[in-house]
Formats: structure tokens, C-alpha cells, sequence
């Protein structure tokens, strides 16, 4: 049992608006990006983010994990797949 979440994400911060672009970008999607009011809490500008401090409780570090973009470009890939073989069936 570790004392705190392991948080595993990138230590670079990004919005959820670069986020969505930055998938939109490599589906090569043309559909907008709506923007919704924002919930109660959120604050304006807030960045998604992770404390990869954490990630020593489990012998890791950031340079373990993948980069984002290389990260989103594999998820894009196994759901255009995924997409293609039921498309098949």
C-alpha cells in the first residue's frame, strides 16, 4: 500500500483544449472543438498535469514513460484498427 496515488502522467502541462487539438490533429479529424461553460471549480487556464515525484514509489521515473504525442499517435492507431475490424464484420 503506497502512502498517496502514483500518478502517472506527463510532467509537462497541457491544457485540455491543446489536448483535444492534439488528437484532432492526428486522426485527422475534421470536427470542431466545442466549447462547453465551464463546471463549477474549474478554474480559467487550468493545465492537466501529473506529480511524477510519485512514480519513485514504484522504481520509475518520467524518462520511463512515453512521450505524449508518441503516446496519442499509438492510441489514434489501435482505435482506427479497432474501428477497421468492426467496420469488417
Amino acid at each position: 500500500i503506497f502512502p498517496k496515488p502514483v500518478e502517472v502522467g506527463p510532467d509537462a502541462h497541457y491544457t485540455v483544449k491543446q489536448v483535444a487539438e492534439l488528437i484532432a490533429e492526428l486522426s485527422n479529424s475534421s470536427s470542431k472543438i466545442t466549447h462547453l461553460p465551464m463546471r463549477p471549480g474549474e478554474l480559467p487556464g487550468a493545465t492537466v498535469s501529473a506529480d511524477v515525484e510519485t512514480l519513485k514509489m514504484v522504481d520509475m521515473t518520467y524518462e520511463d514513460l512515453m512521450p505524449l504525442e508518441e503516446g496519442m499517435k499509438l492510441t489514434v492507431e489501435y482505435y482506427k484498427n479497432l474501428i477497421n475490424e468492426e467496420s469488417r464484420r
